[in-house]
């Protein structure tokens, strides 16, 4: 059984993630997918200032292309970690409140709020993530999604970890990393031109958490 086969035979029983495109060029393939899920609705993309200029910037613009009402947030900075503050940023991008989004990013002395408050009511109002990035921000957007009672589709950028098809997110919380259960991408457009120009430390950290999870399946 070859790659594919393997792939389509996972997809068949995924009760998540049912589209997962693999080769060079695909990013063209995200309102194709987008619209399989999501027609009628509005996105927004979340990048971050590295991978805005890898992949999110074109893959705005094939969706702008296709008449699909889209809306960006670029999130101002190099590096930066999945914490609980960025959560209700996020959250805060998925009510569409741009302006209160951008206050929590750039405020250093952000207050955590209580992690049970954080479930809105379902709304066809609300738009749906595409999360460009690596494992940060396909977590945050995991998870986010999972508080909407939405799906999202994501577009991995670097071969840095391997969770972007699994449920749950891991975010520190309360000065501690927790798993948070909530549901994998319905769609994941992997781009491997992309993911080859990602910076090899990023890679590097992929193969490391694949050979991590040997001897910590033993040890759970």
């Amino acid at each position: 059984m070859n790659r594919e086969e393997r792939i389509k035979r996972a997809l068949a029983v995924s009760t998540d993630t049912k589209i997962f495109e693999m080769g060079r060029g695909v990013l063209e393939k995200v309102p194709e997918s987008w619209n399989r899920f999501f027609a009628g609705r509005s996105a927004v993309v979340v990048a971050d200032v590295n991978t805005w200029p890898a992949a999110g910037e074109k893959v705005y613009e094939y969706m702008v292309s296709a008449g699909i009402p889209t809306l960006k947030y670029i999130i101002d900075k190099k590096e930066f970690h999945a914490e609980w503050k960025y959560i209700e940023m996020v959250d805060k991008i998925l009510d569409g409140d741009m302006e209160a989004a951008k206050v929590i990013e750039d405020d250093p002395f952000h207050v955590e709020a209580d992690a049970s408050g954080a479930f809105r009511t379902p709304s066809d109002s609300y738009p749906i993530a595409v999360a460009v990035g690596s494992g940060v921000i396909n977590d945050l957007c995991k998870l986010c999604s999972h508080h909407h009672g939405q799906q999202y589709l994501t577009v991995p950028t670097a071969a840095s970890v391997d969770g972007y098809s699994s449920f749950g997110a891991s975010i520190s919380w309360q000065n501690a990393k927790q798993t948070f259960e909530c549901p994998a991408p319905v769609a994941i457009i992997a781009d491997t031109e992309v993911i080859a120009n990602a910076p090899k430390e990023m890679t590097a950290a992929g193969y490391a958490d694949l050979a991590a999870k040997a001897p910590a399946g033993g040890e759970w």
